[in-house]
């Protein structure tokens, strides 16, 4: 047990520091690995016995990681066919504020269909496009930060912590986005209030969007968002798992893509076979460890021990909870999860308890206070050369009120 847990400390340093040494993804394999290396090593039960136990986890695990690599899949192909330039449009009016609020509900409603990264990757090029002037832009993009985290909070699909949570049968589809709709509504108007008087919007629409875009850019876009779309209405409707509808409209966007492409030879990059190749699969690998390290402490029982310690130190779950949100500012909030997953069974908090879904808010948005807590605070960090000192100064107090008021409306829906 002491050694699978220093193992798994060690290789949290390692995630870390992954800027200083290696990928996190390699760091998250190796320790996953020799997790359970351990547990083959000096576990109860005899090889047959592991080996099970290590099968059954699995089979969760590769639910996740095949989610993942789908969803990642459907975004590249809408990106690679620019559909996500038909959001521009909306930002056609005269009205500063009017487009303020556009912008900032634009990133919340997309996030909650779209991952977070690629939600503040489209919406930050869109708004280089919109507004010129960096030191305009860059508060708003620094805004939506918050705004995407806490908008991909509220449904199974918007943020892989919540979708981790939803896989895992611990929330349901409509029961997470009536109890956490209000909260995160809350987030992104205070921080839109707080973030308002610091923007000099500038705009100005962008002309000749059409001959940018490619064939059949508004029809992928389409089909792409429906298909992320479906998936937690045919879990509701025929109990279909996630990672079996999101295969689904891997499928129906292939064909689709081969048939409409197949006789254009300067559209053959847009076939899925081309577009593979642009995926990011170390996310995926980052997934997987993680989650064989999370596995292999509940193995040991470590879990168990931990889950007992919580629950008699914490005073209320939603103290626990919001203590989470903090602490993933500073660290990932996917093996926090994870790792409150395999501590809580239904037997401790059934699906839907407000434990699950004070957590999904709080690990979801928390992790907006610093720029570093979250993958699109990463993202701004590299796209608007923002430094961790600017953001503490001008934004992490804003994100930290915002975070206290959603947390507050979360525990009381």
């Amino acid at each position: 047990m002491i050694g699978a847990s220093v193992l798994f400390i060690l290789g949290y340093f390692g995630i870390v520091f992954e800027h200083r040494f290696f990928d996190k993804a390699a760091t998250a394999i190796l320790t996953g690995v020799l997790c359970w290396a351990l547990f083959f090593i000096i576990g109860d039960g005899d090889h047959a016995q592991k080996a099970h136990e290590l099968y059954h986890h699995l089979a969760d695990i590769s639910q996740v990681v095949f989610f993942i690599i789908g969803a990642m899949l459907i975004v590249e192909v809408i990106d690679s066919h620019k559909g996500f330039q038909s959001v521009e449009k909306f930002l056609n009016f005269r009205s500063k504020t009017v487009v303020f609020w556009i912008i900032l509900f634009a990133g919340f409603l997309l996030s909650s269909i779209l991952d977070n990264l690629t939600t503040i990757i489209v919406m930050i090029s869109i708004l280089k496009r919109v507004i010129p002037e960096r030191d305009s832009r860059i508060f708003l993009s620094a805004a939506l930060v918050s705004i995407v985290n806490a908008g991909g909070a509220w449904t199974p699909i918007g943020d892989i912590t919540t979708t981790m949570l939803w896989i895992a049968d611990r929330i349901s589809t409509f029961a997470i986005m009536k109890s956490l709709f209000v909260p995160c509504v809350l987030t992104t108007v205070v921080i839109g209030l707080c973030i308002k008087r610091k923007v000099n919007l500038e705009f100005s629409v962008p002309k000749g969007e059409e001959q940018r875009k490619t064939p059949y850019s508004f029809t992928i876009l389409v089909l792409g968002v429906l298909a992320l779309v479906l998936v937690p209405v045919l879990k509701a409707l025929i109990g279909l798992p996630p990672f079996m509808g999101i295969l689904l409209g891997v499928g129906v966007l292939w064909a689709f893509t081969d048939v409409v492409h197949r006789n254009d030879s300067e559209m053959q990059h847009l076939r899925i076979q081309h577009i593979l190749s642009k995926i990011d699969f170390s996310v995926a690998m980052f997934f997987l460890g993680i989650l064989l390290a999370v596995d292999a402490l509940e193995a040991f029982g470590v879990l168990s021990t931990l889950a007992t310690w919580v629950r008699t130190s914490f005073p209320s779950e939603n103290i626990f909870a919001f203590m989470l949100g903090m602490l993933s500012a500073v660290v990932d909030n996917v093996p926090l999860v994870a790792a409150t997953i395999r501590m809580f069974g239904l037997d401790i908090y059934p699906q839907d308890h407000p434990t699950w879904n004070m957590l999904a808010y709080c690990v979801g948005v928390g992790g907006s206070i610093l720029v570093i807590g979250s993958a699109p605070g990463i993202a701004l960090m590299s796209l608007e050369k923002v430094t961790f000192s600017w953001y503490v100064k001008n934004i992490s107090l804003i994100a930290l009120i915002s975070y206290i008021v959603g947390a507050l409306a979360a525990a009381i829906f």
